[in-house]
């Protein structure tokens, strides 16, 4: 499906003369961007009528998921790369001039290029989360390939199901042709995902618990269920109204196809992540434009700005 474009690069080789004509080429993409406090941006972002998607992962996860621009490593050994974050950015940029929104420690003060970083303490962060989950036109889900689903990522997902906006929500995980162990992680986390939004039960418990509301043995066929059927190659999930009044939504998968040995012989590239986010923002911008805006944000604009005089800019 289709792409974007860069930043990083891999497996360079040494030599002096190559390394400078990187740095020339790839450079601009290697800035890191300054953070903000989401005091800053919070209010007068939902206060207004400005549309914008939003990025949700595991703290500590920027700039972890690399993309390459092409499927096969060229014969130099040199390939530029995009962070997954800024994929997600330029994309919503390009196709529909939405800034990108995403939520970093408070003490994270630089992050790689891509949206805008909204620095938060552990106070606060569900404070900025759950008004930019109400307000986001798209949320991307990037699965953390190192990091099973925590906590905080459970208490976004609950506030998602609460308000009926799965259907708004797109679950990017990384490319599977990178490290296999890595990606086998990242593809197990997304059946479990998976398999707890099959029931809303699991999300009674604050902290969710998978075990204590929810049917166990239910809750496990559902996530080998996943396993098993699943296409081999994930790279992302979408969810979509269902045409069947009983089901709230159908599953999208987009994979990488290998070939009839099942193996695959091609990278997930930019390109393939792009076409997806690009079919994502397609079907919700189709879905909300019948909508007027305070129907497509009905609830209530909890948050105010307010200074913080004890807090370092």
């Amino acid at each position: 499906m289709t792409g974007l474009a860069g930043g990083a690069f891999t497996r360079i080789a040494f030599d002096s003369v190559r390394v400078l004509k990187l740095l020339f080429i790839f450079g601009k993409y290697s800035r890191p961007s300054h953070t903000k406090h989401y005091r800053d941006i919070l209010g007068p972002l939902i206060g207004s009528q400005k549309e914008y998607c939003l990025i949700l992962r595991p703290f500590g996860s920027d700039g972890e998921i690399i993309i390459p621009h092409i499927g096969r490593i060229p014969q130099n050994g040199i390939s530029a790369t995009s962070t997954m974050e800024q994929v997600i950015a330029r994309k919503c940029y390009k196709q529909l001039g939405f800034r990108t929104y995403t939520i970093v420690d408070q003490n994270r003060r630089l992050a790689p290029p891509g949206p805008v970083y909204l620095r938060a303490s552990n106070d606060e962060w569900k404070v900025a989360a759950k008004e930019l989950i109400l307000r986001a036109h798209t949320i991307m889900l990037v699965v953390s390939p190192h990091q099973d689903v925590r906590e905080s990522l459970w208490w976004e997902l609950k506030c998602i199901v609460e308000h009926d906006l799965k259907t708004r929500m797109l679950l990017l995980l990384p490319p599977p042709s990178q490290d296999h162990a890595v990606y086998t992680n990242a593809r197990r986390q997304t059946c479990v995902i998976l398999a707890a939004l099959d029931d809303y039960l699991c999300f009674n418990d604050d902290p969710v618990d998978l075990h204590g509301n929810a049917n166990p043995t239910r809750l496990s066929d559902r996530v080998e269920y996943y396993e098993s059927n699943l296409p081999p190659f994930l790279h992302a999930v979408q969810f979509t109204p269902s045409r069947d009044e009983d089901d709230e939504s159908e599953t999208t998968c987009w994979s990488i196809e290998p070939n009839k040995s099942g193996v695959l012989r091609t990278r997930a590239t930019v390109k393939n992540y792009e076409g997806v986010i690009e079919q994502m923002l397609t079907a919700n911008t189709r879905r909300l434009s019948k909508l007027g805006f305070s129907s497509r944000y009905p609830w209530p604009r909890g948050y105010r700005s307010a200074p913080d005089p004890d807090r370092k800019m």
